[in-house]
């Protein structure tokens, strides 16, 4: 599999796959506040009906949301910001 990372506007950026992050309890990351406002708030809809997991490690793909030149977005649950580490991710 290959990885690369860009910089730049996450709702721009051409990728079969997008990560992006969430804090709990509902708090987006800069790159997925991005995204939800190119999505016109899907990500806190998601967050506010609980079908984003905010708990760390926690992982949720979805597909086709428009606005986005991603094709697919995988949200990626970062716990919470005072208890994340590089660890956290081992």
């Amino acid at each position: 599999m290959k990885y690369s990372i860009k910089t730049g506007d996450p709702a721009a950026i051409r990728t079969q796959c997008l990560v992006v992050g969430v804090f709990a309890p509902r708090r987006l990351s800069q790159a997925a506040a991005a995204v939800d406002e190119a999505t016109g708030g899907a990500l806190q809809r998601l967050l506010r009906e609980g079908d984003l997991d905010p708990a760390l490690a926690k992982t949720r793909m979805l597909h086709s949301l428009s606005g986005l030149a991603a094709r697919r977005v995988l949200v990626v649950g970062l716990g919470s910001p005072k208890e994340l580490t590089s660890r956290g991710f081992a």
